[in-house]
């Protein structure tokens, strides 16, 4: 679990490591509005 600016966020820590870590982000476009969860990194690192 880790707290960020109050917020509990709970993740595999291994799942975190595979995508060198997780953008959290809200979109107000009328499409896509509300919150959603970015790798930051993903396919393969060769």
């Amino acid at each position: 679990m880790e707290e960020v600016e109050g917020i509990n966020i709970f993740a595999d820590a291994d799942l975190i490591n595979a995508h060198l870590g997780f953008k959290i982000d809200y979109s107000s476009f009328i499409l896509t509005r509300g919150f959603y969860i970015q790798a930051l990194h993903y396919g393969s690192r060769c």
